[in-house]
Formats: structure tokens, C-alpha cells, sequence
């Protein structure tokens, strides 16, 4: 395939869904029984964009009680929001 060309993932053989890319958008488009359905879009720096990125989300602190496990796993998933740019660092 050239750079210009689009690219198909059938999601289902037997129907007609499926994903294709959009390389003059840097778009994925999903077809759902031949309708588009969704687009997502891949920004400059590659990274998937559904919409304009959400405010930044601080750490959580303070707080009477403090459950270090809860803490670390909403750190964790924060981290990737932040990773892959759904959310502001």
C-alpha cells in the first residue's frame, strides 16, 4: 500500500462492518452494515483524539481517610489518560 492509500480491517467477514483508515485525515472510520457509525481521529503527535482533550485532573490528596490502594490505582489510570493525551498533564 502507498501513504496515500486507505486501509480496511474487516470486523466481521460475513457482514459489512468494518474499520477503515483514512490517511489524507489521519482518520479511523467505523462502518457498521455499510452506515459510518464512528471517526476517530489521530492527532499530530499519533495519538487517537475523539474530541478536544479534557482539563487536567490532579492527584488525589488530603481527606480523612486515606486509602493508599484506591490512591494508587486512580494514579495509575490517570497516568494513562495523561499518556495518551485524554486528559491535560
Amino acid at each position: 500500500m502507498g501513504t496515500n492509500d486507505r486501509g480496511r480491517l474487516s470486523i466481521d467477514p460475513n457482514s459489512d462492518s468494518y474499520v477503515e483508515y483514512n490517511p489524507g485525515t489521519k482518520q479511523l472510520e467505523i462502518y457498521a452494515s455499510g452506515s459510518q457509525v464512528a471517526t476517530v481521529k489521530i492527532d499530530s503527535n499519533e495519538r487517537f483524539a475523539t474530541g478536544p482533550q479534557a482539563a487536567a485532573i490532579a492527584d488525589p490528596t488530603g481527606g480523612t481517610t486515606v486509602d493508599a490502594e484506591a490512591r494508587s490505582a486512580i494514579n495509575d489510570i490517570l497516568a494513562a489518560l495523561r499518556g495518551f493525551g485524554i486528559i491535560a498533564t
